[in-house]
Parts: C-alpha cells; structure tokens; sequence
C-alpha cells in the first residue's frame, strides 16, 4: 500500500489477455517500483512526462540528420493508445497514420521505441 494506493499485482494480471502478459508484467511492476518509491500516485498513474516529448524527439531528428548526411528523412509517428494508429507530426499539423510498423505498439510515454527502413 503506498499513499493510499493498493496494487495488488496477483489481481491486476489475472485480468491481463495472456498474449499481452509478457508486456504486461514489466510494466505493472514498474508501476509497482514508482509507487514504492514514493512518486505520487498522479504522476504514476495519469503518466504525466515532465517534458515535451514530441519537442525533444524534433530536436534529436535535428542531430541525426546534422550528423549523418545520409539519413534522408526522420518520421515522427505519436502512437495512439493500443499501437494501431498515430499521428505523424508535420511543420503545420498532424497527419493521421493508418499502418505502423510492429515495434510501434512497443511505444511508451517517455520510452519512445525506434524503427529504421532503407529508401
């Protein structure tokens, strides 16, 4: 029990599909570690960031392409909950993605996860 908040792990994954249990598991104790450590359970549990991700991710697409002349082009996909769709982010807007890569489901608020193709 910390701050009031009770996770009882047992519980939690009898109600998690068992394909999804090997993602699962890590993450839920995880969540476990945070509470234990004393972070508040807002910032556990609403996975607030304490920075821009998207401002960040801009900014290291600005170094690769500075660093390696030949990188072409650097995507950034925010992959919506369940990792079947996102939103490319453009200069002006988003552009809604259809099709994303496998590894897109493996993304994270904070933990972005990478996918790299050949033109």
């Amino acid at each position: 029990m910390f701050d009031g908040v009770t996770l009882d792990v047992k519980a939690v994954s009898k109600k998690v599909d068992k394909v999804e249990m090997k993602r699962a598991m890590p993450f839920i104790q995880l969540l476990n570690q945070r509470l234990g450590s004393g972070e508040s359970k807002v910032d556990v549990f609403e996975r607030n960031l304490a920075f821009d991700e998207v401002k960040v991710l801009r900014e290291l697409a600005l170094g690769l392409t500075a660093t390696m002349p030949k990188l072409k082009e650097v995507e950034i996909v925010v992959v919506q909950d369940g990792g079947t769709v996102g939103a490319r982010i453009k200069d002006k807007g988003e552009e809604r993605v259809e099709v994303l890569p496998k590894v897109a489901s493996a993304a994270e608020p904070g933990s972005p996860s990478f996918d790299f193709t050949n033109l």
